[in-house]
């Protein structure tokens, strides 16, 4: 199998519980039925459901793609100060869309808010980015105009802002107070997945024996001493004998 052949199955294992075709939603399907909850539950902005949570850290797309995570991750950025970075982002993403008549007024805007030297919010980037903008800058103004610039700011976003989006207790609350399609909240652990030890049972009283009364109950193991025993405690044997394998 080849490396894109991987990535596709990749992509597809990941998605693969968030995807109705695939796999069964609850309370239900859509796509089959007339129940549209799971839709009407990822609408809502305010109250993410815990899948649109997880998939938040699939990638950055992923996150900046969801009107909840991107407030979310606004908020988060404003606590690191470094708010500029996703409102340049998002401006370069608004002058794409905006009317061609409007192109020269936007891209003059963002150069004096974000990248004119002493700018209210500036932003951070070297200065071969720079001098890419300002020969962009010198030609007819387009809705390109800062590509260099936002290619670079949604890089570094995606290295360090985002890493450590993911790793903050703000998503580690989200994630935990997410609600689910049918309205009720789910609460996760955040300690490492390790398997629990079973409980040792109580240990049965023993008399002295020989080996080949233990080693016929399959207990033991050979050339060790071993115990047989009590009749009074075989029916508890029988419902431990689990726990000396």
């Amino acid at each position: 199998m080849g490396t894109r052949e991987m990535a596709y199955v990749s992509r597809v294992q990941q998605y693969h519980d968030f995807d109705p075709f695939l796999y069964q939603p609850q309370p239900s399907n859509p796509w089959i039925s007339d129940d549209t909850t799971i839709w009407t539950a990822n609408a809502n902005c305010d109250q993410p459901t815990e899948k649109r949570v997880k998939m938040w850290s699939f990638s950055l797309h992923e996150l900046l793609s969801d009107k909840a995570g991107l407030r979310c991750f606004e908020s988060f950025l404003k606590k690191e100060f470094s708010h500029e970075n996703i409102r340049f982002w998002l401006s370069c993403k608004e002058l794409k869309s905006c009317p061609q008549s409007q192109v020269p007024q936007k891209v003059d805007g963002i150069f004096k808010e974000f990248l004119a030297p002493g700018a209210p919010c500036e932003i951070n980037i070297d200065c071969k980015t720079m001098e890419e903008v300002q020969q962009n800058l010198k030609k007819k103004l387009s809705r390109y105009t800062f590509e260099p610039a936002e290619s670079h700011i949604y890089t570094l976003m995606k290295k360090d802002s985002y890493a450590r989006f993911l790793r903050s207790e703000e998503y580690k609350h989200l994630l935990a107070t997410a609600v689910q399609p049918t309205g009720k909240k789910k609460f996760f652990s955040f300690t490492t997945n390790k398997k629990r030890t079973p409980t040792p049972s109580p240990r049965l009283k023993r008399r002295g024996s020989t080996s080949s009364d233990h080693s016929e109950l399959g207990i033991g193991t050979p050339g060790t001493p071993c115990h047989s025993y009590s009749t009074g405690n075989l029916k508890e044997l029988g419902e431990n004998t689990a726990a000396y394998k």
